[in-house]
């Protein structure tokens, strides 16, 4: 974990102290706030007396897509705390994450998506659905046209079905692939901190 300024620090500790022990080395970790029209992130740099609803901003350095950020909400922080002590299969989740984000081939990394949507049932309640926007949402910016959007979800199901073949583009193999390796990165993020959560406790 890479935390560069000493506010960061000081926000970090002060507000999540268990973040110290996010055992990722390839993800930054910044701490912010919505701004006054709730769409966009204000200031990365908060005091520990700032008020508002939190954002805390988890950016990776992926070999395979540049730099990638994720936003989660306070609130989920919290969630997360709350059930990390239930949660198991950390080592072999683990494993099987490195090695789908390290692989190109897109089987492979579809059958680490199933195995991380399999661990995930675990942390799943009203409030871990937020993921799934998330996920949603870095589909959405790779489509053109809601016929595309159709097509590739649809062949993303046809995938999950692991019967006969399907037919895929390069652009429609691309964007699937990206897919999967974002869900990946994501579920390593909340993986990274259920690990901090039990060292914290």
């Amino acid at each position: 974990m890479i935390i560069s300024k000493n506010k960061r620090s000081q926000a970090l500790s002060w507000k999540y102290p268990f973040l110290k022990y996010f055992p990722f080395n390839e993800f930054e970790i910044e701490v912010g706030e919505m701004d006054s029209t709730g769409l966009a992130i204000a200031n990365f740099e908060i005091e520990p007396d700032a008020s508002g609803p939190a954002l805390i901003k988890f950016t990776v350095n992926d070999k395979v897509k540049g730099r990638l950020s994720i936003i989660i909400f306070e609130r989920e922080l919290e969630w997360i705390t709350e059930i990390a002590e239930r949660i198991t299969d950390l080592d072999k989740i683990r494993k099987i994450l490195d090695r789908g984000i390290r692989s190109k081939d897109l089987i492979i990394k579809r059958n680490a998506v199933e195995d991380a949507e399999n661990w995930c049932k675990g942390l799943q309640n009203d409030r871990s659905k937020l993921s799934y926007s998330t996920l949603g949402e870095a589909l959405m910016q790779m489509i053109r046209s809601q016929s595309q959007l159709t097509q590739v979800i649809t062949k993303i199901v046809a995938l999950s079905k692991k019967k006969g073949l399907v037919n895929l583009t390069q652009e429609e193999h691309d964007i699937i692939l990206s897919h999967y390796h974002f869900q990946l990165i994501y579920t390593k993020l909340i993986l990274g901190l259920v690990i901090a959560s039990k060292i914290s406790i």
